[in-house]
């Protein structure tokens, strides 16, 4: 299957749940194959307390306490749309090397499928959040007409019970034979019984990180990318005035034309649509890094391993940036010294680049102001 560029006559970038089965052998694979994937959703509600608007200018919440509000948010409120647009570079593209993206976009209906035992859920709204999305044309009816069904994991192994136990109420018990009666009784503790993993502390994943680097340097695992954390380090001359919304990145970055990726399928803006906004993701996540890679040092040095506290990692990051000179930013990427530019792309992922500027989000309004994975 070619990973080439999306037409609105060749493949469909809204998927219902008509055509969710279909379509979905298409997207594991896109997935597969892919060099990155972009995503963004769209919710039922943001924040856990309805008085979240009388703002203590006078406190700025931690970490702890974003992270604890955000855990309440998640369980209170849900999913209405998701975008993902997995990425690829095609190097022998049929005109120019480029970045081949396939965005998709999916209603999550909030109900379940009646033959399921009428298992049903709650579902909430804020009231802030459903005057946004129809604002900005959210279509409720597609969301619950035509949007693709799911279930939780939790969800998902309470209707299998459910249907164990339909399954078994008609069994007869069977009752142990006399013979197998002092095997039960005499042998409790003759083999261990693990009731719960403990897991590993933070001490404890770091120095398996550091083991896994450094006797594993080719290996590659999952990277967490955030494009607000680039935006906003793009430049340190002009990062107090730097935006990290998607319009006003689209906007900045619209003059580069290289790395070169593929447009949008429909050609009208279509923000806060979770497929368009997980494309703008894409494009601005290509474009960010290769103005921070090519404007200066393209090896920049990573982070000690042994620096731990929150000042160090900024004051790598000072310094990884002080080696570019300060030509680089948005109002253009500077001239990369290559013979080709077409040719111009992301930075490996094995490149130290990533270990600066990978895995790092960027949290505004907290203590900390980022938290690194």
């Amino acid at each position: 299957m070619e990973f080439g560029p999306l037409t609105l006559a060749g493949t469909r970038w809204e998927i219902d749940r008509a055509d969710f089965d279909e379509e979905l052998p298409n997207l594991l694979k896109l997935i597969e194959d892919c060099d990155f994937i972009a995503l963004d959703f769209e919710f039922s509600g943001v924040g856990s307390d309805p008085r979240r608007g009388q703002v203590d200018m006078n406190h700025k919440p931690t970490l702890a306490e974003r992270y604890k509000e955000l855990c309440e948010s998640a369980e209170s409120y849900r999913i209405m749309q998701m975008g993902i647009c997995p990425v690829k570079w095609e190097p022998n593209a049929p005109r120019e090397p480029k970045y081949s993206s396939r965005p998709f976009n999916f209603f999550v209906a909030p109900h379940v499928e009646k033959r399921l035992f009428r298992y049903d859920r709650a579902y909430l709204f804020s009231a802030s959040a459903i005057d946004f999305h129809l604002k900005n044309g959210f279509d409720f009816n597609k969301l619950f007409s035509r949007g693709c069904l799911y279930l939780g994991h939790q969800e998902e192994a309470h209707i299998k019970g459910l249907k164990r136990q339909r399954d078994e109420a008609d069994k007869k018990e069977i009752e142990p034979k006399e013979e197998d009666l002092p095997m039960l009784e005499d042998d409790p503790f003759d083999f261990l019984n693990i009731q719960r993993d403990a897991g590993y502390n933070g001490y404890q994943r770091r120095i398996i990180s550091q083991f896994v680097r450094r006797e594993f340097p080719d290996y590659n695992g999952i990277w967490i990318v955030d494009t607000k954390f680039l935006a906003l380090h793009c430049s340190e001359t002009n990062k107090n005035s730097a935006s990290s919304s998607l319009p006003e990145l689209g906007y900045r970055l619209s003059h580069m034309t290289y790395p070169h990726i593929d447009d949008f399928p429909v050609n009208t803006e279509q923000n806060h649509v979770a497929g368009y906004d997980a494309w703008c993701t894409a494009r601005s996540f290509v474009k960010l890094s290769a103005i921070l890679y090519f404007a200066g040092s393209e090896n920049p040095l990573p982070p000690a391993e042994t620096a731990s506290c929150l000042d160090s990692r900024k004051e790598e990051i000072v310094a990884a940036l002080a080696t570019r000179p300060p030509k680089a930013g948005y109002g253009r990427i500077v001239e990369v010294e290559l013979e080709d530019k077409r040719k111009v792309r992301i930075p490996h992922w094995s490149s130290h680049f990533w270990k600066v500027f990978g895995g790092r989000i960027c949290v505004n309004g907290t203590v900390e102001g980022e938290f690194t994975l």
